[in-house]
């Protein structure tokens, strides 16, 4: 039996604090050997610290952790990963885990990056390790925010978990050993901030020389090797252009400065892409900016990303820029500066708000203008909508109706049609871009004269000034002044800015001839924008008059002469187009109550009889029955509702249906409601189209004029 001191004893043992010994203790529970070196370099050339890992497997043996992983096999698995070798990162077997999905990944990344950090904080989060293997605790994390660290030692200490190195065993939970390992973890930041601050310096002084320090390369450029060291590293001189490059980059910034839409100018060059570095330049894969892009069999895919990176990036003209550091002409250039601050202009230009926005253009947007008014009113334009609306006084309070809505078909299918049948530019194509392409050939001799004189003058320059400095004579003194003012006067004239030069070459010119040939057959492929710019360069503007059947199209071109189109219209659909107007109404209020039906339709043509019937009824108007027709009234038969089932769902029209079964159109339409009988789809939704006549007259040998009005891009 216990006496009262041994069961004191027996409490006090119970309450009593684990000794830091038992704390210390191994084995626990799961032991995690955790490798990790900073970058792909370190992971092939690193051989002590990889070796390193497998010796934390031979310890985690010796410490008394059961695994059958045997340090030799272990070893022989890093070494397959050190080559490339495609091995999966993790060995989980018995009590010990060697966990390697962080190498070559800097210890300053967060967990998003670390599939390791996140799985040791998983395991500690459960409370499953026992302890931690490191050859160091700076191998888990280097956050100079000290977020990372902290978070990590509140982890163990919450479950024990201990930190092995290859000194000893530390526990958090032990206050003493918590300040050794944040003192690890601070010494590490500190490190790394030296560190930093000595790269840093570095980097600015390659930087100031222009030479490469890091970073993506600009497509279009690649680094030349300098020289390469003991270890395999190479070292880099400042960009190059690399031509089979550098014309992808000209060819999409020049589709860029034209469509002035990054998704039709990538949906244009869908074919387009940037060949794979040759073998000898296999190092370039690495370090191109185009590595983001998607991969085909015939190079890198040209993307929305990549087109707005080029047009913003400076380096293509030749300027390096490293933080605060701006190096003009650091490098050649791979653009004209024309061209680029053309893209930059359209990369940076904002768009107009509204759902608008989101739509493309119709073609004939900004062209069209209503001429029944006291003035010419500019009809506006609804991308959203589709339709073309005149209804400037409407808005303004002059009018209570809307002149024109109407949908784009009936605009748009008339004009294009008869535009582009007239529009064959193939005679004239060649004999207009030979003349463009011997403009750019003067303009690329003159230019090229112009540098040739700056150059003699400025060696005239220097000699004069030389003369000026040997004499003592006072005329020749005052002769080499007067020279000089001359020259500098000359130099003046040539460094004036002139008016940047068309960028026309060869395949731009294969291009334009290619699009001017196969106009019409390739229109409808063309963007929207595409077109609306074309029609803009070629018309000056399309004057509309319209009644309810018909519009007078006249188109004025820009060339000077005119031609008229009459487009009949469709029975309208919308109910805008249905109106009322003031003068109908009043004709109906006063033949409704007592002219007979023929009076009535013969004043309002334009209205079918249950459509006046409606509007009359809406209007409270009363009139004397009319006597019901002969058999009107009689019930439908079995043979008839079976006829009406079959003419209905095939889709014949409603007053051939009436005809044939001899009765009114409102009754077929009802009986049909309540037998529930369906109309073909593309009957229901049939779209009325427009009819026109009055083609177009032909040019009569004025198309290379009108030609020559469409501005080169």
């Amino acid at each position: 039996m216990l006496t009262v001191r041994e069961v004191i004893e027996k409490r006090r043992a119970v309450r009593q604090k684990p000794s830091d010994e038992e704390l210390r203790s191994l084995p626990d529970r799961k032991a995690l050997i955790y490798g990790r070196v900073s970058s792909p370099g370190q992971v092939r050339d690193s051989e002590e610290s990889i070796r390193e890992i497998a010796y934390l497997v031979e310890l985690a043996k010796a410490d008394g952790f059961r695994t059958t992983l045997e340090p030799p096999a272990v070893e022989a698995w890093l070494k397959d990963i050190q080559m490339g070798a495609v091995r999966r990162r993790v060995l989980d077997d018995a009590e010990v885990i060697v966990d390697c999905q962080d190498l070559g990944i800097s210890a300053t990344t967060g967990q998003e990056r670390r599939l390791g950090l996140a799985n040791v904080k998983a395991l500690l989060e459960h409370k499953e390790l026992g302890s931690i293997y490191l050859s160091e605790p700076s191998r888990l994390s280097r956050d100079q925010d000290k977020v990372e660290p902290y978070v990590l030692l509140k982890l163990m200490k919450d479950g024990n978990c201990k930190v092995r190195t290859l000194e000893g065993v530390l526990s958090p939970f032990i206050e003493r050993d918590w300040d050794i390992l944040d003192e690890e973890f601070e010494d590490a930041r500190d490190e790394m901030k030296v560190w930093r601050r000595r790269l840093h310096r570095k980097k600015l002084r390659k930087a100031e020389r222009g030479e490469y320090v890091g970073g993506p390369v600009p497509a279009g450029f690649y680094l030349p090797i300098v020289e390469q060291r003991k270890d395999g590293r190479y070292i880099f001189g400042k960009m190059a252009p690399y031509e089979p490059h550098a014309q992808i980059v000209n060819r999409i910034l020049q589709e860029f400065v034209c469509r002035r839409s990054p998704f039709d100018t990538v949906r244009t060059l869908k074919e387009v892409t940037f060949p794979f570095f040759p073998p000898q330049m296999a190092y370039m894969e690495s370090r191109t900016a185009l590595r983001p892009c998607p991969k085909t069999p015939n190079g890198y895919a040209v993307t929305v990303d990549l087109l707005y990176g080029l047009a913003k990036n400076l380096a293509l003209i030749g300027v390096w820029v490293y933080g605060d550091i701006v190096i003009e002409g650091s490098h050649d250039a791979i653009v004209t500066e024309e061209l680029f601050w053309q893209a930059y202009e359209v990369a940076n230009s904002r768009k107009p708000r509204g759902r608008a926005a989101y739509y493309e253009p119709l073609p004939f947007e900004g062209l069209l203008y209503c001429g029944d008014h006291a003035e010419l009113q500019r009809i506006s334009t609804h991308n959203s909508d589709r339709t073309y609306i005149c209804a400037n006084d409407y808005r303004r309070g002059i009018d209570n109706r809307i002149c024109l809505h109407v949908t784009h078909q009936v605009i748009d299918t008339p004009l294009l049609s008869e535009v582009l049948s007239q529009l064959d530019m193939t005679p004239y194509a060649e004999e207009v871009l030979a003349k463009l392409e011997a403009e750019a050939t003067e303009e690329k001799l003159g230019e090229t004269g112009r540098k040739r004189q700056k150059v003699e003058l400025e060696a005239t320059l220097a000699n004069l000034r030389a003369n000026l400095g040997r004499t003592q004579n006072p005329e020749l003194v005052t002769e080499y002044e007067r020279q000089i003012l001359q020259v500098k006067e000359q130099l003046a004239s040539l460094n004036i800015k002139r008016p940047p030069a068309r960028i026309i070459t060869k395949p731009s010119i294969y291009t334009v001839r290619d699009f001017l040939t196969n106009l019409r057959r390739d229109w409808d492929s063309y963007p929207a924008t595409l077109k609306n710019r074309l029609l803009n360069q070629l018309i000056e503007m399309v004057e509309l008059r319209h009644e309810r059947e018909h519009i007078d199209a006249t188109i004025i071109w820009k060339a000077g002469f005119q031609q008229g189109i009459r487009i009949h219209r469709p029975p309208a659909r919308g109910s805008r187009e249905k109106r009322w107007s003031d003068q109908e109404l009043a004709l109906l209020r006063m033949l409704w109550p007592s002219s007979n039906k023929e009076v009535i339709l013969a004043a309002l043509p334009e209205r079918s009889w249950s459509a006046i019937g409606e509007r009359a009824l809406r209007l409270g108007l009363n009139r004397k029955r009319d006597p019901y027709r002969q058999g009107a009234s009689k019930h439908w038969t079995e043979e008839e509702k079976a006829k009406l089932t079959q003419l209905y769902e095939a889709g014949v029209p409603i007053p051939d249906i009436a005809a044939e079964l001899g009765r009114g159109q409102r009754a077929i339409v009802g009986k049909a409601a309540k037998l529930k009988l369906r109309r073909p789809r593309e009957v229901k939704w049939r779209q009325s189209k427009p009819t026109w006549s009055e083609r177009i007259e032909t040019f009569n040998g004025s198309k290379q004029e009108c030609l020559e009005h469409l501005s080169y891009p």
